[in-house]
């Protein structure tokens, strides 16, 4: 149970007190068994995070009055198997920011957060109680990257900070995450609609134009949730820039959605288009079908994935997850998961963060472990 602790801060040097505010710890640990194999090798033991990242936040609000309240989060993921924080130097890298909301008017947040075109992703993958597991397909091909392809067989020869190239693989990552230095609007829920746009801001300190737009974020979305289900769509756009002093561009839209067949069976699904301009432009698309089935003390579920590029041969790849969890409680539960990325020849999509070293590779992965939630 989330344990809440209520306290009265006063800064005596300052001369000043604060109000009284409303103060949550919570968190999640996850280890299991995993077995990967990449194709050219294999690794095993005793792993964090193969059904959800471990990690700690703190959250607070304050009821300001007028039906205006503020509040603050901090998050950050753990190395449960080790102890260490989760990536590198970036202490809350699961989010930090301040904000206000009302119940008139919406919310407003400023600082690290999701970008609005998460939630479409999040909402639509019934893969467990925390959603987005690591073996979903979900997360292994439309969102563990963009894509990873053979670098010979890409039209963008130049890597830049929305892309790299390393050992002759060429990758983009998501955009589809975290921010930092971003601006959030939510509005009020109106009969299950809702909405949010973002706006983040160019690299800091920049002095030339062109480094001004490097890291600069757009991201909208629009959601719908009622009892039957769910319906989202989304969009995201971030510039990068390259060595040349070129700027990239990276747009990504989703539409998605989970259907409730019965109380017990959902199934759902997404449709993704990404494209990185650049010198040379790289197109891809993706989409993802699943189903879920909840018991009394257990749920399974399974999906599957399939991307495609529009302008560069045989790099497309294909994803397919299952995973069982027993609820020992609302908070504990077990689990046992499968999952499997297959790639054209000039492909090279992982599992988990696990990645083929040759292009038209594999990866497979099982894992069994315990999560908890305080």
């Amino acid at each position: 149970m989330k344990k809440t602790l209520v306290t009265a801060m006063a800064v005596l040097a300052a001369g000043s007190s604060f109000a009284q505010s409303s103060v949550t710890l919570w968190g999640r640990m996850d280890l299991g068994y995993q077995h990967i194999d990449m194709g050219s090798a294999t690794r095993s033991g005793i792993d964090n995070g193969a059904y959800g990242t471990s990690r700690f936040g703190i959250r607070g609000v304050e009821d300001l009055g007028d039906g205006l309240t503020a509040r603050f989060a901090m998050e950050s993921s753990i190395a449960a198997d080790n102890g260490q924080i989760g990536a590198g130097s970036t202490f809350f890298n699961r989010g930090s920011s301040v904000g206000l909301t009302s119940k008139t008017w919406g919310s407003i947040d400023l600082g690290r957060q999701y970008v609005p075109m998460f939630w479409p992703f999040l909402w639509a993958d019934d893969s467990s109680r925390w959603r987005l597991s690591p073996y979903s397909a979900v997360q292994s091909v439309q969102r563990g990257s963009f894509t990873r392809i053979n670098a010979a067989a890409s039209p963008v020869k130049t890597a830049g900070s929305l892309d790299s190239i390393s050992n002759g693989i060429y990758s983009v990552g998501i955009t589809s995450a975290y921010e930092d230095n971003l601006l959030v609007y939510r509005t009020p829920t109106f009969n299950g609609f809702s909405g949010s746009v973002a706006y983040g801001m160019g690299a800091e300190n920049a002095s030339d134009s062109a480094n001004k737009k490097d890291r600069k974020v757009q991201s909208a979305n629009l959601e719908l949730k009622k009892d039957w289900g769910y319906v989202g769509v989304g969009m995201n756009s971030k510039n990068g820039s390259v060595v040349s002093g070129e700027t990239q561009k990276l747009t990504e839209s989703l539409v998605s959605g989970m259907y409730k067949v019965s109380s017990s069976l959902n199934v759902y699904g997404n449709y993704h288009t990404w494209k990185l301009d650049s010198a040379q432009d790289l197109k891809g698309k993706d989409h993802m079908l699943g189903v879920s089935y909840w018991m009394p003390s257990s749920m399974v579920w399974l999906n599957y994935a399939n991307k495609s590029l529009d302008n560069c041969n045989d790099c497309g790849s294909k994803g397919f997850g299952v995973g069982y969890h027993y609820f020992l409680s609302k908070r504990t539960e077990v689990y046992a998961q499968y999952g499997k990325t297959s790639n054209q020849s000039q492909s090279a999509v992982g599992l988990n963060g696990f990645n083929p070293s040759t292009p038209g590779q594999g990866v497979t992965g099982y894992s069994f472990g315990i999560a908890h939630s305080f």
